[in-house]
């Protein structure tokens, strides 16, 4: 995803976490609109537009996606779900974040 693509065209050693919010914003752009970042396209809702070419607006929503091994059953399920609640609830993030078993 995005982490690969920063480290293969950009960052040359350097952490993802120290680049400023303006580059953070082109380079978004830049990877939404390159062969391997347009699939993720759709995991974003803005306040605006996505354009090729212009810093991204800033994010709305964003989806992620997470695999685990298949549980057998709720007495695995539920205490995972619990896990990943607290995860996020002490993870310090904006706005409103929740899970979502599909």
């Amino acid at each position: 995803g995005f982490h690969q693509y920063m480290h293969k065209h950009f960052l040359e050693g350097n952490s993802l976490m120290n680049i400023s919010e303006s580059e953070y914003t082109d380079r978004l752009t830049q990877f939404l609109y390159s062969p391997s970042g347009s699939q993720y396209r759709f995991f974003f809702t803005q306040e605006g537009e996505i354009m090729c070419g212009k810093p991204t607006p800033p994010t709305q929503m964003s989806l992620m996606t997470f695999r685990h091994h298949l549980m057998s059953g709720p007495e695995e399920q539920i205490p995972a779900m619990n896990r990943v609640k607290d995860i996020f609830k002490n993870a310090n993030l904006s706005d409103r974040v929740f899970p979502m078993a599909v």
